[in-house]
């Protein structure tokens, strides 16, 4: 058995100054300690990463799985073996990636597009990680730079639009409007179908009429 948690969006930021912006945190198996600020929340745990927008859910994190319900709102849902939205009352069970045996190619047959290994999706993962944990500790400068190190290793990774929006929030606390307003627009360039991206728009004015 896990531990679960109940998370729901609702109130500024940390460190933002009173606006709101993006919120994310990490589940480790048997649950999480802490509470969830921001209308838009990012939750990851070891199998999949989930993003609540205004909505609450329960996430019960086991070493082999995540099951996540919604009780309310919309939950997006992404893990290495794909992803998904769920609305109200639904449930899914997310377990860890098993090891699949590949035959190997004919000599005349054409090469696959390579996939993510497991060790990279690993890497990636720990990446994002250690910006979450830099930012939660109001370590700012360091996750800008993790941040931006996983952009560029990941341009198009599996976390990538929580990455854009955690580098906003850090780059809000910082005081650099500027670029957080930047990376926004980049943002919505890149993720113009992301529940978020509302969000971000408005959250985009706010800063630029703040300067």
């Amino acid at each position: 058995g896990g531990g679960g948690v109940g998370l729901r969006g609702g109130g500024p930021p940390a460190g933002g100054g009173g606006r709101r912006g993006p919120t994310g945190w990490r589940v480790p198996p048997g649950g999480v300690g802490g509470a969830a600020t921001g209308d838009v929340v990012v939750v990851t745990t070891p199998h999949v990463q989930v993003t609540l927008n205004d909505a609450r859910a329960l996430l019960d994190v086991s070493s082999g799985a995540t099951v996540l319900s919604v009780e309310s709102g919309e939950a997006v849902y992404r893990s290495p073996g794909g992803g998904g939205k769920l609305g109200a009352g639904a449930h899914v069970t997310i377990e860890a990636p098993k090891p699949v045996a590949v035959a190997a190619p004919a000599a005349d047959s054409v090469a696959p597009t390579p996939k993510p290994s497991p060790s990279s999706l690993a890497a990636e993962t720990a990446l994002y990680h250690r910006a979450q944990k830099a930012r939660a500790g109001g370590a700012h400068d360091e996750a800008v730079k993790v941040l931006r190190e996983y952009q560029a290793l990941y341009p198009a990774g599996l976390f990538a639009p929580e990455v854009s929006l955690a580098l906003m929030g850090s780059l809000q606390a910082r005081g650099e409007l500027s670029e957080a307003a930047a990376e926004a627009g980049h943002f919505l360039e890149r993720f113009p179908d992301e529940p978020q991206a509302a969000r971000v728009k408005v959250w985009r004015k706010e800063l630029e009429g703040s300067r």
